[in-house]
């Protein structure tokens, strides 16, 4: 059944990604077959972009773009370049060709009053904008803003609106650009529920169209100071894939519960607005790595408005990836709680050892065997993920097993388990 709505899927992309090719030939045609009518892409760290030369990690070219764009358009999906135009800039931020940006010294985030800042971001949204024929919309990020006004320029800056007209100046001033342009743009709305100001909206441009993202609520999600106001228009934002709060969990598993995300999906699709589906690669450049898109097993199709994946998706040959990943990550939870387990026993024996006079040396050799025979499970299993990230041409398989297998470094001479990432010099 046809409808207006919006259900997009919005894919970051400073995570684990495929190749141009991969992006082309497979995954744009199961996106289109899971459901989704749009496709949201955060480009970040991953474009040479000639507006910030000398920062990022490059995986597609200018020409790759184009051609996900022109592609993603021919087979019927509206086609979303979204960027940072203030906070989550640390990939940029980080380098000292930019530091003298850095929002009171902030990696994270842009000082909106330096007399450098809107410039950069203005033509960065025309680079944007010409990858992009044919595109309506721009996503302009602005979310999660935490340093705001805290350098002296802001402090200094007089403002009865406070910390968020510093804010508005600049977010607005970026969206009126984009409107220039012909493209409308989209901002993530939380600051003006986080700084309850609601009243602030109505100095947006008409056209902008605000993001309320909620990815943990499983009953009446989004927040109402958004979802009520009579100037914008809204689009609701689910966590396909994120992290938990109150937990880093993310950063040395292969696989997140799903259960969560599932509830939280069909409450966003049951609150009936248009919808943006969130799938995360790290929670910002200076975090371990999500793992790759296949862990989220069959939510592209919930997502999409499907219970299982459709015949048309299962041809791209990507629901059976995810069925693949489900088992090596089954299997490396498996190895972990045994790692896990027989480290904290090995502890405990040896401080009984030391109470009721056993010799530490006959403890530490028992358990070393257990630990080792553990580790060699490891390394076969990382092979496999080397292997799995081989055959569906993906990213930064090195790092990824850095960071889940560092665990199993502990109380070992045998070194660490990966062979380098993309951070090592």
């Amino acid at each position: 059944m046809k409808t207006d709505k919006k259900n997009w899927l919005h894919l970051d992309l400073k995570g684990i990604v495929p190749e141009a090719g991969c992006f082309l030939d497979k995954w744009l045609p199961f996106i289109k077959a899971s459901g989704f009518n749009g496709l949201v892409l955060e480009y970040d760290c991953r474009i040479p972009w000639k507006t910030w030369p000398k920062a990022g990690y490059p995986v597609y070219t200018h020409e790759d773009v184009r051609k996900i764009n022109a592609a993603g358009q021919s087979c019927g999906l509206e086609m979303i370049p979204l960027i940072q135009t203030q906070g989550h800039l640390e990939w940029v931020l980080q380098n000292a060709e930019y530091q003298h940006l850095r929002e009171n010294g902030s990696l994270r985030e842009l000082c909106p009053l330096h007399p450098e800042s809107l410039p950069y971001i203005l033509s960065w949204i025309d680079e944007v904008a010409g990858l992009h024929p044919g595109a309506k919309y721009i996503h302009l990020g602005s979310d999660e803003t935490w340093d705001l006004a805290t350098c002296p320029r802001c402090r200094e800056h007089q403002d009865p609106r406070g910390k968020m007209g510093i804010y508005l100046d600049h977010v607005g001033a970026a969206c009126r650009h984009a409107i220039e342009l012909g493209l409308v743009p989209i901002i993530w709305g939380d600051m003006f529920w986080r700084e309850n100001a609601p009243e602030l909206i109505s100095e947006l441009p008409t056209e902008v169209i605000l993001c309320d993202w909620d990815y943990h609520s499983t009953q009446n999600p989004g927040h109402e100071i958004l979802l009520t106001n009579s100037t914008h228009r809204i689009i609701g934002a689910s966590g396909l894939r994120c992290g938990t709060p109150g937990t880093l969990d993310y950063s040395f598993k292969c696989q997140a519960a799903l259960e969560p995300r599932r509830a939280n999906i069909r409450a966003w699709q049951d609150a009936g607005v248009d919808l943006l589906h969130t799938v995360w690669g790290r929670p910002n450049n200076h975090r371990p790595l999500y793992p790759p898109w296949f862990a989220t097993g069959n939510l592209f199709a919930l997502a999409g408005g499907n219970p299982e994946f459709s015949s048309e998706a299962e041809k791209t040959g990507i629901p059976e990836q995810c069925r693949r990943w489900q088992q090596l990550a089954e299997r490396f939870q498996t190895f972990s709680d045994e790692y896990d387990t027989f480290t904290k026993v090995k502890l405990a024996f040896a401080a009984s050892a030391s109470h009721i006079g056993v010799p530490q040396a006959s403890i530490s050799e028992e358990f070393n065997k257990i630990l080792h025979e553990n580790r060699m499970k490891v390394l076969d299993w990382c092979e496999e993920v080397r292997t799995f990230f081989r055959d569906n041409a993906i990213s930064d398989v090195e790092e990824f097993i850095c960071e889940r297998t560092a665990f199993f470094s502990i109380n070992s001479a045998d070194g660490h388990l990966c062979t380098g990432c993309r951070f090592k010099k």
